[in-house]
């Protein structure tokens, strides 16, 4: 084999690789994230982060398997289902984010005991948000080369990129396990 074949595929595996690490931390993150959550204060909205987390992961599994350029079922996306299966895993996954979404702000709302978050902890994530969504974008545009393409697409890739900083501090929140969880209605 040419050595420049060689090297091309070492890149292409390697940057395929890197970005497979990315994509998978940050749902494994959220996911255990929501676990701490789901067994500190156990309740309907802990089960809406729980099940958004295990939705989002599932469904980037699920791309994977299919859609995957070393591994995937359907590389070239040729199938007659392969439409609507993009379709559909993309509706689980927005599903996903919706359910983790409303279940983190509906946990976060006023009551006795819950200890907010710091004002430079919320600043940090938000100007990392914002920054790594930017550079996202950038590499996005100027780097893309039409020939490297992913299972998940680059703005899925982008968008979990720029939700590590979230993810982090979603992890990294207080809940003390000798404290009693805050109050909660038992409606909810």
């Amino acid at each position: 084999m040419d050595n420049t074949m060689m090297i091309y595929y070492l890149f292409l595996y390697g940057g395929l690789g890197v970005i497979w690490i990315l994509v998978f931390s940050v749902h494994t993150i959220l996911l255990i994230g929501a676990v701490k959550e789901l067994r500190w204060i156990s309740g309907r909205i802990s089960r809406l982060q729980l099940e958004g987390a295990v939705l989002m992961l599932i469904g980037t599994i699920g791309r994977c398997i299919v859609f995957d350029p070393v591994i995937g079922i359907d590389r070239l996306r040729s199938y007659e289902w392969s439409l609507w299966f993009g379709r559909g895993e993309t509706g689980l996954y927005l599903v996903g984010v919706i359910l983790f979404c409303l279940g983190f702000f509906l946990s976060r709302r006023p009551r006795p005991g819950l200890k907010p978050w710091d004002a430079s902890i919320k600043r940090r994530v938000f100007i990392t948000f914002i920054v790594a969504l930017g550079l996202g974008i950038l590499i996005w545009f100027y780097f893309k080369a039409p020939w490297f393409n992913t299972a998940w697409g680059w703005y899925r890739v982008i968008f979990g990129i720029a939700l590590y900083p979230f993810a982090l501090g979603y992890l990294r929140q207080e809940r003390n396990p000798l404290a009693p969880p805050p109050e909660t209605d038992p409606i909810i």
